[in-house]
C-alpha cells in the first residue's frame, strides 16, 4: 500500500522549495519521466499512487535543471547519499544519517541533509566518501543515480515496503560533513567536471578518415562492459590526435557506445567531453607529481 505522507515528506526533505525537475523511473517496463518541482509535486505523488501497487518506483535525489537525467544537467544539491547493498553505517555516523530500508534484506540507502546546496562535483566527492565509509555500491555515487522512493513497494522478491527507518538528528554544514568523511574523500582528479549543455551542443558529426587501428576498433563487438569499451575507444581517439568533432564522429559510429547511449547525441557528446576532461585532469595530476622531483 502506498504511503503518500511518507513519500511527500521524503521529497520535501530532499528538495524543499528548490526549483527544477524531479527525475523518476518505474519498472517493469522501464520508463522514465521528469516532474517540474515544486509545481508538479501533487501530480508526481498522484501518478506514483496509481502505479506503486504493481510497479517499482525510483527517484533521483538531485534535481535536474532541464528535462532528462544526464549527468550534465544536475543542479546544486543539499543531499549527500549512498546505496548500501550489504554495507554498514558506522555507529558514529548513525545520528547524522537518514536511513531508508529499500525493501530487500540488508539493503539500505543513506542520506545526509546539508544546511546549504553544493555543486555537483562537491556532492559527488561527498557521495564517494560516504560510499567508501559505509562499503556501499560503488556505482551509485553519481549525481543522476536513481533510488527507491520511500512509501512505495519493492516488487523484486514479493511486495515489501520501502520505508524510512531513522531520521537525521539535524542538518549538517559542509565543514561537519568534511570532518566526518575526511579519511575517505577522493582526490580531485577522480571527480569529473561534467560538460555543459552549450559544450554538448557544440559537437557535430563531420567527414573524416580514421587510422586502420581505430577503424577496426570502431566495429568491435559489444562486451559486458560497454561503458569501459566506450571510454577506452574515445580515449584512444584523443591519443591519436583527433579533434573534439572527430572524436564525436567516431564515437557516434562505435557500436558499444551506440548501444550504451542508444544513438542519443547528447549522451554520446557527454561521454566524449567527460573522457576529455578526465584525461586532462589525469595529465595535470601527473605533471603536478613530476614537478615534485
Amino acid at each position: 500500500m502506498f504511503d503518500k505522507e511518507q513519500a511527500q515528506a521524503f521529497l520535501q526533505r530532499r528538495f524543499g522549495n528548490d526549483e527544477g525537475y524531479v527525475a523518476t523511473a518505474i519498472r517493469f517496463p522501464w520508463l522514465e519521466h521528469q516532474f517540474k518541482w515544486p509545481e508538479e509535486q501533487d501530480l508526481l505523488l498522484n501518478v506514483v499512487e496509481s502505479i506503486s501497487e504493481s510497479k517499482d518506483v525510483y527517484v533521483c535525489p538531485v534535481l535536474r535543471k532541464t528535462k532528462g537525467r544526464g549527468k550534465w544537467n544536475g543542479l546544486e544539491s543539499r543531499t549527500v547519499f549512498a546505496d548500501l547493498d550489504g554495507g554498514v553505517i558506522p555507529e558514529a555516523l548513525l545520528p547524522y544519517v537518514e536511513v531508508v530500508n529499500s525493501g530487500t534484506a540488508g539493503h539500505f540507502h543513506a542520506y545526509i541533509a546539508l544546511t546549504e546546496t553544493i555543486s555537483v562535483q562537491h556532492l559527488e566527492a561527498f557521495n564517494k566518501a560516504l560510499t567508501a565509509v559505509t562499503k556501499g555500491d560503488k556505482g551509485k555515487w553519481v549525481n543522476n543515480t536513481l533510488l527507491r522512493l520511500p512509501g512505495t513497494m519493492n516488487h523484486k522478491l514479493g511486495h515489501t515496503p520501502v520505508t524510512v527507518e531513522s531520521l537525521q538528528s539535524r542538518l549538517l554544514d559542509i565543514e561537519e560533513v568534511s570532518i566526518l568523511l575526511k579519511n575517505f574523500m577522493p582526490s580531485v582528479e577522480d571527480i569529473p567536471n561534467y560538460p555543459t549543455e552549450v559544450e554538448i551542443g557544440s559537437l557535430k558529426v563531420i567527414d573524416m578518415k580514421l587510422s586502420r587501428y581505430l577503424y577496426d576498433r570502431m566495429n568491435e563487438d559489444s562486451g559486458k562492459d560497454r561503458s569501459s569499451q566506450s571510454f577506452h575507444f574515445i580515449s584512444a581517439c584523443y591519443e591519436a590526435g583527433l579533434s573534439d568533432n572527430e572524436v564525436f564522429t567516431a564515437a557516434s559510429n562505435h557500436m558499444p557506445t551506440i548501444e550504451k547511449f542508444g544513438r542519443r547525441e547528447d549522451g554520446i557528446a557527454m561521454q566524449v567531453l567527460y573522457v576529455k576532461d578526465y584525461r586532462q585532469r589525469k595529465n595535470l595530476a601527473l605533471i603536478s607529481n613530476l614537478s615534485r622531483f
